[in-house]
């Protein structure tokens, strides 16, 4: 960020709001020993606030083709809208690195030059990092086990077939040869699928780590949301399937994952020493199963395009992959 060639460029997706976004870019410029950095913000009419923003090392890139958000309540738009502002992020950095941030998810000090180290000495096409939850209301630990609790500090470095799309970085290269998995709109498994089935390495490192802070949860967004996101994977999982596999796959996932999400989540937690916390969380676990498996079968009955190739079909009972 002081004018030379950036060694990283880190797009950081609007998701909460400016405000919070605020906050994720004063700790990208509070980094100890950084990299030098480019930040990129894409934004489209719905948050235009941060078309105002000018500051050294920031880049506000516009998606002028975006689609209107009429409502607030509408979360399908709304998951369109980040997977299109991470896409224009990607095609606009300019760093042989490049970092996927949103802005509920905020580094720690030492994020960069953590994503930057390991990315060099690993080899690997895509480092993962650790993710936290800094938000103790029983809403926000609930949805942070079912969507992050796989990130959660403490574990060794391993390869993996799977990154979130909240605390991620790429070789540029790598994600080049990928184009066509993220050019239009990115979703991570398209993007790591395309990566595995061309041999690179996908790696999930405990060294950088961002802090979740959901402030915004409530039973109403929850279900709205989940529903959503559900009906979303659940139209990926449906692409060149037969009406046989989707009808059967909508019917298991809608009594099965209400049970089983909740259920792994105790088995991961109880093997951590903390099966009495997340027990504890139970009604919050289940209402929000229960609405995600009921948007993968609605989802399962409306295969999305197959304008992304590479995508993978995970099994049934993974956690959330939005």
């Amino acid at each position: 960020m002081k004018g030379t060639a950036p060694e990283l460029s880190v797009v950081l997706t609007v998701v909460e709001g400016p405000t919070q976004t605020r906050r994720c870019l004063e700790a990208l410029r509070s980094q100890t020993d950084p990299p030098e950095m480019e930040i990129l913000v894409p934004w489209d009419a719905s948050i235009a606030e941060v078309a105002t923003w000018d500051e050294p090392g920031l880049r506000c890139i516009e998606i002028s083709d975006a689609p209107p958000l009429d409502r607030p309540d509408d979360e399908d738009t709304r998951h369109v809208l980040y997977d299109l502002r991470r896409s224009a992020g990607l095609r606009a950095a300019a760093a042989p690195r490049v970092a996927i941030l949103e802005d509920r998810g905020v580094p720690t000090p030492t994020w960069a030059r953590a994503m930057v180290n390991t990315l060099d000495q690993t080899g690997a096409a895509a480092v993962g990092g650790a993710i936290r939850c800094g938000v103790s209301t029983r809403w926000a630990r609930a949805v942070y086990l079912l969507d992050f609790g796989d990130y959660a500090p403490s574990f060794d470095e391993h390869p993996t077939v799977s990154l979130s799309d909240t605390n991620v970085v790429y070789r540029r290269d790598a994600l080049e040869r990928v184009r066509g998995a993220w050019e239009n709109r990115y979703h991570e498994p398209d993007v790591h699928g395309a990566l595995t089935q061309q041999g690179e390495i996908l790696l999930l490192s405990p060294v950088p780590i961002v802090v979740q802070q959901r402030t915004d949860l409530s039973l109403d967004r929850v279900l709205r949301e989940r529903v959503a996101w559900g009906r979303l994977y659940g139209s990926l999982l449906a692409r060149d399937r037969s009406t046989a596999w989707r009808l059967l796959r909508a019917a298991a996932s809608a009594v099965v994952l209400p049970v089983l999400l909740p259920l792994r989540v105790l088995r991961r937690e109880g093997k951590r020493g903390r099966m009495e916390s997340a027990f504890g969380l139970l009604p919050w676990l289940f209402l929000a199963a229960a609405a995600w498996a009921m948007g993968e079968s609605m989802g399962l009955g409306s295969p999305a395009s197959t304008s992304h190739p590479g995508a993978t079909d995970e099994p049934l009972g993974e956690e959330n992959p939005a």
